[in-house]
């Protein structure tokens, strides 16, 4: 490891180290920093960045954690958070601040190494940089951790710690159905059941909208031959989803209607069959329960739009606007 500053480090009171160390143990190339730092000082702080989003690939453990791991190696450190910014001026001001607190106004100097935080940072410290020869990839190191199940009882802890500090998720999802000439919706039904359900799925990271989520739900469980346009939103609400019965996350899902164009449709992925069906001839009973509310919600907006009247009875608009009038403006 090689200086590329050209900064005398012993002519500063204190070393700073600004890091992440997001790897289970630290590897040759952070020790040797460490080692150097402590080398050339008697007071070091060590600053560990706290990312916005926690509990991902690239920060997968907290804070405390790191700290510990630091402190069992370097007990004489002062270890503490530096939260991340939006700002590099903001983040950089932090840091000034923050360096401060432990030992008060004494000359300090920052340390780092290649893909550190040195391009981000504007403030007022000189800075060390050191090269090495051997690079090491946190990245890589956390890739092969996870490969990893290990037959140990601190494994097994460390995997019940990260799922209890993780925070409950809302899983958006996204529902469709679309109308035909006839007057009727298409539905679905899955193995195994017998009620109607509506189509739909995940809203993916790729798409771009949640329109564009339902239109590819809809290709890839009809069996992707049919073309629909002019999708219109319904409604959104929470699904209660057995999946996830006794857990803290839960699904959140938009109901959107399509106008069918053209083409074959043929039921794909997970749905076993597809009905056109008479929306008015439908009871709530025949429905499954988790798409109970959203059948009811659209049935109340086919009413008010009128979108399928003109191909629908008279007589069945008429039950209908008596089944669900006390719930329409």
């Amino acid at each position: 490891m090689e200086q590329k500053s050209n900064i005398n480090a012993t002519d500063y009171q204190i070393g700073v180290v600004v890091a992440r160390f997001q790897v289970h143990q630290l590897h040759d190339g952070q020790k040797k920093l460490l080692d150097m730092v402590f080398k050339n000082h008697k007071k070091v702080i060590i600053f560990l960045g706290v990312s916005v989003i926690p509990n991902t690939k690239n920060n997968p453990l907290d804070f405390a954690t790191r700290r510990a791991m630091i402190q069992a190696a370097y007990p004489e450190a002062v270890v503490l958070p530096l939260k991340d910014k939006r700002s590099d001026t903001q983040w950089s001001q932090t840091l000034d601040a923050e360096i401060k607190v432990p030992f008060g106004d004494l000359s300090a100097v920052l340390y780092g190494s290649r893909d550190s935080f040195i391009p981000y940072y504007n403030g007022k410290y000189p800075i060390i940089e050191y090269t090495t020869d051997v690079f090491y990839s946190g990245t890589e190191v956390r890739k092969e951790v996870s490969r990893k199940i290990l037959a140990s009882e601190d494994f097994r802890a460390g995997v019940i710690h990260a799922t209890y500090a993780a925070r409950p998720v809302t899983y958006p999802t996204v529902d469709i159905t679309v109308y035909n000439d006839k007057g009727q919706i298409l539905m679905a039904k899955k193995p195994n059941e017998d009620n109607y359900r509506f189509i739909g799925g995940f809203v993916d990271r790729t798409d771009e909208s949640w329109e564009r989520a339902a239109k590819r739900e809809f290709k890839e469980e009809t069996g992707g031959n049919a073309e629909i346009e002019d999708i219109k939103y319904v409604c959104s609400g929470a699904v209660n989803d057995w999946r996830y019965a006794k857990t803290e996350s839960g699904i959140m899902t938009t109901l959107f209607i399509g106008k069918f164009l053209w083409g074959r449709i043929e039921p794909s992925d997970d749905i076993a069959s597809l009905h056109w069906v008479n929306p008015f001839d439908i009871e709530l009973s025949q429905i499954m329960t988790e798409h109970q509310e959203l059948f009811e919600k659209l049935i109340r907006f086919l009413l008010k739009t009128q979108l399928i009247e003109k191909n629908t009875g008279e007589g069945k608009i008429k039950e209908a606007k008596i089944k669900y009038g006390e719930s329409i403006a």
